[in-house]
């Protein structure tokens, strides 16, 4: 939606892939990214044949940063036999208005500053491979209402009926999760949300 500044230089030969050398720097802002809003951000760009690298990616958006890098493999005269990787960190990104983007007929509140670090992606660029995707990465949620999330379901109902006013205190919570994406899976070891009267640890 608003303007981009890029300068490039090199060849780019499409009957050939591996014949392309190429590099470009891309600045702009107000980039409407699928059903996200990005700030502001920038990159560089180097194809040497099949590769093509987007390295030193900066961005900001809904009050946080990205930092990352992706690549693409494509061999010559095919759009589906390539694959791709990604790796990145997202840091303190307002958590409601990231999933209002993402939900926009979402009712819950998702309060809180989101960070993702360490996070890794690659596989094949072919349609309907999602199983053959493998990731990791460490998510967390500061200042959340993680407990109130529709993830546990009537847990914070019972709790509350229990203890009363209870869902005040509850509200307020932090989580925390390593995980690996395998199999069409996401995997954790080690998950946790820490409040100021509940703690819950799991894996799964």
């Amino acid at each position: 939606n608003g303007p981009v500044r890029g300068a490039a230089k090199g060849k780019v030969c499409w009957t050939d892939m591996t014949k392309s050398r190429m590099d470009a720097t891309v600045k702009g802002r107000d980039l409407g990214f699928g059903l996200l809003n990005v700030d502001d951000y920038a990159f560089t760009v180097h194809m040497i044949g099949i590769t093509n690298i987007l390295d030193n990616i900066k961005a900001r958006f809904y009050g946080g940063e990205l930092h990352g890098k992706t690549a693409f493999f494509i061999a010559s005269g095919s759009e589906t036999n390539g694959s791709y990787m990604v790796e990145g960190a997202i840091k303190d990104v307002d958590f409601e208005a990231f999933i209002g983007a993402l939900s926009p007929k979402a009712k819950e509140e998702y309060e809180g500053r989101l960070s993702l670090k360490d996070f890794k992606l690659q596989g094949p660029l072919a349609a309907g491979s999602a199983r053959a995707v493998k990731g990791s990465g460490v998510l967390r949620i500061k200042r959340g209402k993680i407990l109130m999330l529709p993830i546990f379901g009537g847990l914070t109902d019972v709790l509350t009926d229990y203890v009363p006013g209870l869902d005040f205190v509850l509200t307020q919570s932090d989580a925390k999760t390593d995980f690996t994406i395998v199999d069409g899976k996401v995997h954790s070891e080690k998950i946790s949300i820490e409040g100021n009267v509940v703690r819950l640890y799991g894996y799964g």
